[in-house]
């Protein structure tokens, strides 16, 4: 196996797992996928994945594709309107279903709970909450 079969192999897995249940299922939930990059990471670089996700064929791709990069703080007016007491920031962009949400970090590297480990818990909560980021 190559170098080029590694983005292809998982290229295809999300694509299929994104299409493999796109409508609700018996409960009225949808397979949902947060990705979240260290935008200092050098290795799977930020500016990579944001073209991987915006080309990552799927029933939803379009809306995706179409919908804007935003800010996101830890520090953000929430559904309490208090501070979040983590700090962290970055950009984000979601499908309009809210199925794909790809997330960067800033100041975090390749293993961003590592390098920012209350903000990572902050946008996963977020996410988990089905709050905008």
């Amino acid at each position: 196996m190559g170098f080029k079969d590694i983005p292809l192999t998982m290229y295809g897995i999300m694509s299929d797992l994104l299409d493999w249940n796109y409508g609700p299922d018996e409960r009225g939930e949808q397979v949902r996928v947060l990705a979240i990059n260290g935008n200092d990471d050098w290795i799977v670089n930020t500016p990579g994945q944001m073209m991987v996700y915006d080309k990552l064929s799927w029933k939803g791709q379009a809306a995706y594709r179409v919908a804007p990069w935003q800010h996101w703080s830890s520090n953000d007016a929430r559904k309490s309107d208090k501070p979040s007491p983590f700090a962290g920031s970055g950009f984000w962009k979601q499908s309009s279903d809210r199925r794909v949400v790809l997330a960067g970090v800033d100041g975090a590297g390749h293993e961003v709970p590592k390098f920012q480990a209350k903000a990572s818990l902050d946008l996963v909560s977020r996410w988990l909450e089905g709050w905008n980021l």
